[in-house]
């Protein structure tokens, strides 16, 4: 139970949710740099599975597939 404990104070909280298509309220045109507010690191949701290469650099657009 004490392993638990220790385990459940360290993990990050994390909130998922469906995807869903809508109308867009309201836009916005600005110029400016974004920055991420906290940097996460990506990992794999199973135990003993390892990320060995990621195929993309930093601002690259990716699609699906």
């Amino acid at each position: 139970m004490q392993a638990e404990t220790a385990t459940t104070a360290s993990a990050q909280s994390v909130t998922v949710a469906v995807v869903e298509r809508g109308p867009v309220a309201s836009t916005l045109e600005a110029t400016g740099t974004v920055a991420a507010s906290d940097l996460l690191p990506v990992l794999p949701q199973a135990t003993g599975i390892q990320i060995q290469e990621v195929r993309v650099d930093e601002g690259d657009t990716v699609t699906a597939g």
